[in-house]
Formats: C-alpha cells, structure tokens, sequence
C-alpha cells in the first residue's frame, strides 16, 4: 500500500470515529411521521374516557400491561364509593405541547380530582357527630369498628353527608412511546395517584 493509499485510509478511519463520536454525543431532535394521532390527543382521548368509567378504552391506550382500573381488594363497598368519587371529580388540563423525540414523547398534564386528605380531615373533626346521626338513623347500639363491612357501612354515609367538597390538582408529565403505528401512554404510579390519590383501599 502506498502512503497516499494509507493516509486515505486513516483520515476515513478518523473521519468515522469523529461522525460515530458526533452522532452519539448530540440529541436531534426527530419527529416520527405518521397520520396516527399526536401525544395530546392520545392524553385527551385517555381522561375522556376516564371520566366516562370507559376503563377498557383506557386501557388500550397504555404501551404495556397496565390497568387504570382500581380492584378492590379490602372488601368493602367503601372503596367503590371512593373510586366513583375521584372520578365524578375529575379534570384536566394539558399544560404545554407535546415534546417528541424519535419514538418517545412527554406530555405536560395538570390533573384536578377529589381531595381525600381533606375528606379525611373533616371526618376526624366530625366523627363523633356523624357516628351517632348514624346509628340514630339506622336504630342501632353501636359500630363494631372490628367489622369491615360495618365501617365500610358508616364511612359510606359519611361521604354523602360531606358536601363541601374540596378538590386538589397534580402537575404531572406523561410519557409516550410510539409502538405499531401509535402513541401509547406509559403508565407509572405517578399517574394512578394523580387521578385516585394513592390506594382507593385505604378506609382509616
């Protein structure tokens, strides 16, 4: 080999260590081109939904095995009463536009649902007046507190004697991820204790 032929090839031998070195070490920013729907309206279509307890909708709008759908796992019906209202309250807002980058994208979203820390509040304040407007109701001695289904029972009336419904709003950022032709919603637990704030379980 000549020293013009080698020179040639050390100089394409640098040139492809500095293009390998330049395209790992910078972030382009690309847009994946499709007519399937853009990250905010994917965002859209999943609170829809939700706000119309279309779980199954929702579902199929997450990039893996993810479920929006609470299991009641405590047994009492309080629970359900709950869920319904996180959902009877809920809103939201997209904050900004979509920031995508290849195959993955991040939505902006403010999320506004029921408070229950400040239900919990209130029933602390007034637990004495609730309980005995009960079991007057109701014609009967006692609560036994060791009951689920009792308690379950009582917290149930509780929540439809608190009208003065406080509600609390969540900035979160979502991430997508474009799989078979479309943006789905990577579910996190960020996402389920925005809209149900925390575990619909808890019933102390």
């Amino acid at each position: 080999m000549s020293d013009i032929s080698r020179t040639k090839t050390i100089v394409s031998c640098v040139m492809a260590a500095l293009m390998l070195l330049t395209f790992t070490g910078c972030q382009f920013g690309t847009t994946v081109i499709t007519d399937a729907d853009q990250p905010d309206k994917v965002v859209t279509s999943f609170f829809t939904s939700l706000k119309q307890k279309k779980y199954d909708e929702c579902d199929k709008l997450f990039s893996d095995k993810f479920t929006i759908r609470v299991t009641n796992t405590s047994g009492g019906k309080f629970t359900d009463k709950l869920v319904e209202k996180y959902i009877e309250n809920l809103d939201f807002s997209l904050t900004d536009e979509p920031e995508i980058n290849g195959i993955n994208a991040k939505q902006k979203v403010q999320v506004t649902t029921f408070d229950k820390s400040a239900f919990h509040t209130w029933l602390k304040e007034n637990k004495t007046r609730i309980e005995r407007k009960y079991l007057s109701e109701k014609q009967i001695a006692e609560v036994n507190h060791q009951n689920t289904e009792e308690v379950s029972d009582l917290l149930i009336y509780a929540m439809d004697e608190y009208t003065d419904i406080r509600l609390r709003t969540t900035d979160i950022e979502l991430s997508l991820l474009f799989s078979n032709n479309r943006w789905k919603i990577v579910g996190t637990q960020e996402l389920i204790e925005a809209i149900y704030g925390g575990t619909a379980d808890e019933q102390n």
